[in-house]
């Protein structure tokens, strides 16, 4: 039985699913499914979100092998009480903490994607995993009366209000990643012209289609998970009442990942970790939107000033074969060998990579933030991933100013430094004062509160 609160979005739904799918019809497409629910987007904006729905033109077809599939999910799905469908077109560390979470509260859950990127990270938290196509996943959820988990993340949000438009019976939480409305909140020539180079040339169009996506999501969805401040809330202009009840921030902690931090670190062998997913250098990637994932801005410079610097980097692990690394990410590979300090290495998932960086002196969020041209909002209220990593691996870190948020909570809890990244930084002096056993036991500390916050939303 769905909650009261839900059964106000449901009305218009309900109809509109009915009539597309009445009869076991197997002649429907993405298409067809957008003539039935256009209604409910602006006019100047059905053009290109039909054309990002078919990618191009690919119209999908429901077929009657496509419905004997979904009846078997369907099944499944009854048989094993799921209560959580997640859907994405990739399994992003979010959400691999969102489905542990949920089987915390002894929910069980699938996990499906919309692509045929891997799934086996969500593997120990998710029932069974399914790869499906939009059209397949939409036939899915009119027959189910389930929580739907998605996630909005950059310019994918059509897709998401696309499930949210047909959710029917279902319950729909939205695990906002990277917002358009906070990355590209205004562009102007030169951001332009940036945005064609990188995303095609209606990216203007797209992006400020995604922008009217995500309004449309934060007012519908039942509940909103942001990747951050509670303070996306008051930049989106959004309803402060509906403060835990709607909108809940994702907190992408997994207790099962919990290291504990080495007792000392002698202060002869200070070694300073990054870690994440970080980006080659490549045309389409363009400096004034990645160069700070790309990290050669923000190290180079460092280690030009002290070439004896220790920085370790593990990328995290790819579908690529390790040795093509080399070529990949020749321009990492060239400061390796130029600088003996620095060391950029294959990463690795689960609890190997916590071990190992659990014995690093501090874990660093600094970045060279200056030629980035993003909103000001999106640095400001964001809390990367890699900050629960270093938590979960038990390691002090040294945080970007500009993440404005995310330095108040490392200078309140005193689980790290904060500091504006500029060329001459000495990473060495600046955590020479500091006491790190304290600042460690105070990371456990803050983890184990984090481990309880985690859960609220998730009702």
């Amino acid at each position: 039985k769905l909650p009261v609160q839900c059964s106000l979005f449901y009305g218009w739904n309900m109809v509109a699913s009915r009539i597309i799918f009445d009869g076991g019809s197997t002649d429907w497409t993405i298409t067809k499914l957008f003539e039935k629910i256009k209604s409910q987007i602006p006019k100047k904006f059905h053009e290109v979100f039909l054309r990002k729905l078919t990618k191009e033109n690919e119209d999908l077809l429901l077929t009657k092998a496509t419905i004997r599939k979904i009846e078997t999910i369907f099944e499944y799905i009854n048989f094993n009480n799921i209560q959580c469908i997640f859907v994405s077109e990739k399994s992003f560390y979010n959400q691999i903490c969102l489905a542990k979470r949920m089987k915390d509260l002894n929910k069980k859950s699938i996990s499906v994607s919309l692509s045929n990127s891997r799934q086996d990270d969500v593997s120990d938290y998710c029932e069974k995993m399914y790869q499906l196509n939009l059209l397949e996943f939409v036939y899915l959820i009119s027959k189910t009366s389930i929580t739907l988990f998605s996630q909005g993340w950059l310019f994918r949000s059509h897709q998401v209000l696309f499930i949210e438009f047909l959710k029917k019976n279902n319950r729909h939480f939205v695990d906002f990643m990277d917002l358009n409305s906070f990355l590209f909140p205004t562009v102007d020539k030169k951001i332009g012209f940036l945005l064609k180079e990188v995303w095609g040339g209606d990216a203007i169009e797209n992006n400020n289609m995604q922008k009217w996506c995500e309004k449309k999501l934060l007012s519908s969805a039942e509940r909103c998970f942001f990747a951050g401040s509670i303070e996306h809330v008051t930049a989106l202009k959004l309803n402060q009442k509906k403060i835990q009840k709607s909108y809940f921030v994702n907190i992408s902690i997994n207790s099962d990942m919990f290291v504990e931090p080495i007792k000392s670190v002698p202060i002869n062998k200070k070694k300073f970790a990054y870690a994440g997913g970080f980006l080659p250098i490549e045309k389409r990637r363009v400096p004034e939107f990645f160069s700070d994932a790309q990290l050669v801005s923000t190290i180079e410079p460092l280690l030009k000033r002290n070439p004896d610097l220790s920085i370790d980097v593990y990328n995290n692990p790819l579908l690529i074969e390790k040795k093509k690394y080399p070529q990949i990410y020749r321009h990492q590979f060239c400061l390796s060998k130029k600088y003996k300090g620095y060391n950029f290495k294959y990463g690795s998932d689960g609890k190997k990579i916590r071990k190992k960086l659990s014995k690093y002196y501090f874990g660093l969020l600094l970045y060279n933030i200056d030629p980035i041209l993003f909103g000001v909002e999106h640095h400001k209220n964001i809390i990367p991933t890699t900050f629960y990593l270093y938590l979960e691996a038990g390691i002090p870190m040294i945080v970007s100013s500009e993440f404005t948020h995310l330095s108040k909570i490392a200078t309140k809890n005193e689980i790290g430094i904060t500091c504006k990244w500029h060329p001459n930084i000495d990473l060495n002096d600046l955590t020479s004062k500091v006491d790190l056993s304290e600042m460690r036991r105070n990371i456990i500390e803050y983890r184990n509160k984090l481990k309880a916050l985690a859960l609220k939303g998730l009702d």
